[in-house]
């Protein structure tokens, strides 16, 4: 295997001028492509695979020579890495991918990060069962908790037998 310094010079020039910094580490027999923690692509021997977003997928399938990773050894989903061609690289729907899935990776993350927040458990010495008990008193969100407030929700949950200790 390269060294990560060997590959920076030659993935410079594909993904400098679409992402400005982005950072190379091994993965597994590969190298990833990462930017601001997202794994864009991983490289081996001279082949590029871009991970591909939903919106793209059927658009990729139609290139000629773009196959699916199908790497047991690599540890992860591979379903969404595509071998992309180097005549592509440097073609704007190539630009355009690597755009697609940045931004669809960040919309997933930012969905994840506003799901967890509104998670009970999220809050500061509230785990699960602390969660499963409120939702029996139809507190379902942190906003549900704060709208009924601490005395009302501890009386509803003396009500229904639950002991106040908890």
């Amino acid at each position: 295997m390269k060294s990560v310094n060997e590959l920076k010079a030659p993935l410079s020039a594909i993904f400098t001028p679409l992402i400005g910094e982005f950072r190379i580490k091994t993965y597994f027999s590969y190298y990833g492509i990462f930017k601001d923690k997202i794994m864009l692509a991983l490289y081996k021997d001279e082949q590029l695979y871009l991970r591909i977003a939903k919106t793209d997928l059927e658009e990729i399938k139609l290139l000629p020579n773009t196959l699916l990773l199908e790497d047991p050894n690599v540890g992860l989903a591979t379903k969404s890495f595509y071998k992309i061609p180097s005549e592509f690289w440097e073609s704007t729907n190539f630009a355009q991918w690597v755009k697609n899935i940045i931004h669809q990776i960040q919309s997933e993350q930012e969905a994840i990060l506003a799901k967890q927040r509104s998670q009970i458990r999220s809050l500061p010495n509230m785990n699960i069962n602390l969660e499963k008990m409120l939702k029996r008193v139809g507190i379902c969100s942190v906003d549900d908790l704060r709208n009924t407030g601490e005395i009302a929700t501890f009386i509803k949950l003396i009500e229904i037998g639950i002991d106040g200790s908890d």
